[in-house]
């Protein structure tokens, strides 16, 4: 979907080369700032960046990663300027996000617990329209910020090829919602930190074309994408 929007013409389209059977998980994100920091909101960040363009950087996973558009995201509805860091590995960035050579960043990982906890990372906000079950105390960047809708989901979902039978992709899809409905389960998932998301095929393809529409200008403003 954002691959699409990023290569134009060649990239596959997910709604043309493929079925939606069904959600399956959606994995929160955080943003995250080193402890040596002097922001305890992201109000305070917000305005430092305000005050001073293009002296903020912030780390990302990639072009078109979920990290990479949360933060394009943030300048278009903050008004920012800020530099976005490229890194191949979660890893590298993480060492220099602890390190204070990047002011910021959206992350996925659980993995970034224990710096949390160790209180080498400060935690500012989440962006979801929700607050995360996983971090109740955490507010909302709509909640912290004043930016109301603001919403980056980070999901994982099935499809099938084009052209199979809508009797199997409902069987497949019964079978994926019972699975994710099981205590086991659904254990097995909140200690890797996602969260079950079983939908019917109609609502994950209703996803997917809201996600592509909600994106296409954000990616255009990020100067990345084609069309």
């Amino acid at each position: 979907m954002i691959n699409g929007l990023i290569r134009g013409e060649g990239a596959i389209d997910p709604l043309l080369a493929f079925e939606p059977i069904s959600l399956a998980v959606e994995v929160p994100s955080i943003l995250v700032v080193p402890a040596s920091k002097p922001w305890r909101s992201l109000q305070d960040m917000i305005k430092d960046a305000r005050a001073k363009p293009g002296s903020l950087s912030w780390g990302h996973s990639g072009v078109g990663s979920t990290n990479h558009l949360s933060g394009a995201l943030l300048d278009r509805k903050a008004e920012i300027e800020t530099v976005g860091v490229p890194y191949r590995g979660g890893g590298p960035l993480a060492l220099d996000l602890i390190a204070g050579r990047l002011d910021y960043s959206f992350t996925t990982s659980a993995s970034i617990l224990p710096h949390i906890e160790a209180g080498r990372l400060r935690v500012l906000a989440t962006p979801s329209l929700k607050r995360s079950a996983f971090l109740p105390d955490v507010p909302t960047v709509a909640e912290a910020a004043g930016l109301p809708g603001f919403e980056v989901l980070n999901w994982y979902g099935l499809l099938a090829p084009k052209g199979v039978s809508p009797a199997v992709l409902i069987r497949i899809n019964a079978a994926m919602r019972q699975m994710l409905a099981e205590s086991e389960i659904i254990a097995a998932l909140h200690r890797q930190w996602l969260e079950p998301l079983p939908s019917t095929p109609a609502e994950f393809t209703a996803l997917i074309r809201a996600e592509r529409v909600k994106w296409a200008p954000v990616v255009r403003a990020s100067g990345v994408g084609v069309n």
